[in-house]
């Protein structure tokens, strides 16, 4: 569990891991240098299991991610994010599917999306089987990092959280991992979701970092996955790719992009016209967060 100022929501995160029907696991907390007391709040719980690391000053979600991995003494590691929360069966349910599958890497399960005050306001089911899942991964990540659980030791094998991306190592890792093992998705919601105005997906400072490295992970997945691509699969990722370049140069503002971004758009259109209608799919689909895969 990585955190940075998230006092109004760290007690109930911890709460939902402590009181996990399996009981055997360490929480490996990082705060990054928060200013709130996030802190104090950690620091009240009195269990065992929890081990606090605090970065002296403010490092960014991908170093901080990168210390936490370096602090895991167990098997199998669990992603919980300190503004999300948990069914009290989400680690029983996924440790089971990994100790019983050696083809299975990696976990997640269907999540719902509250709002501050926990209200449900949407969901998101995933119910494709492992090869679909491994072809939509090459032209959009879909995998809900917070509700992920994998195997250590093969996380380490192909490299674990990458140390040239900030907010988006976990989908290299889904990249990674899925290249030679499988994902099992648990079709239950096992995690709880917040959705922020100033969350990291949300914040508008980041958005051109979360693009240039989205971009980065789709040309990876390009070279990765390059001889299983047929030439669908191959037109998703390219499609992909010429979206976000598209989305880098708009968020560049700059007068001069724009012709470049009139060309683009209609280069799109020209070799993918059904960015049209996909483009209507996605804005409804975000309005009501009902989105089932």
């Amino acid at each position: 569990m990585n955190c940075y100022n998230v006092e109004k929501f760290i007690h109930q995160a911890i709460q939902s891991i402590l009181k996990q029907s399996y009981k055997n696991f360490e929480l490996v907390i990082v705060d990054d240098a928060s200013k709130d007391k996030t802190v104090k709040i950690i620091k009240s719980f009195k269990d065992k299991r929890i081990r606090l690391f605090q970065n002296k000053k403010n490092l960014g979600l991908g170093p901080s991610r990168i210390k936490a991995q370096k602090k895991i003494k167990g098997e199998y590691v669990a992603i919980a994010d300190a503004d999300d929360y948990n069914s009290n069966k989400r680690i029983e349910k996924q440790l089971k599917i990994l100790q019983n599958n050696k083809k299975v890497a990696l976990v997640c399960s269907w999540i719902k999306y509250v709002d501050l005050k926990n209200n449900m306001i949407g969901q998101k089911k995933l119910n494709l089987v492992n090869n679909e899942i491994r072809r939509v991964l090459l032209w959009q990540n879909i995998l809900p990092h917070a509700s992920i659980m994998y195997k250590k030791a093969l996380a380490k094998k192909v490299g674990w959280y990458s140390k040239k991306l900030e907010y988006s190592q976990d989908y290299d890792l889904s990249l990674k991992l899925l290249r030679n093992y499988e994902c099992f998705v648990i079709k239950e919601f096992l995690a709880f979701h917040r959705v922020r105005d100033d969350s990291m997906t949300a914040t508008k400072k980041l958005k051109k970092q979360r693009i240039i490295e989205h971009l980065i992970n789709l040309k990876n997945a390009q070279l990765l996955y390059k001889k299983e691509m047929n030439n669908y699969i191959l037109r998703l990722n390219e499609r992909s790719i010429k979206l976000n370049e598209l989305k880098l140069l708009i968020v560049n503002k700059k007068l001069k992009s724009f012709f470049l971004i009139l060309k683009k758009i209609l280069n799109i259109i020209f070799q993918f016209p059904e960015v049209l209608i996909l483009g209507i799919k996605k804005v409804i689909l975000r309005k009501n967060l009902n989105i089932i895969i």
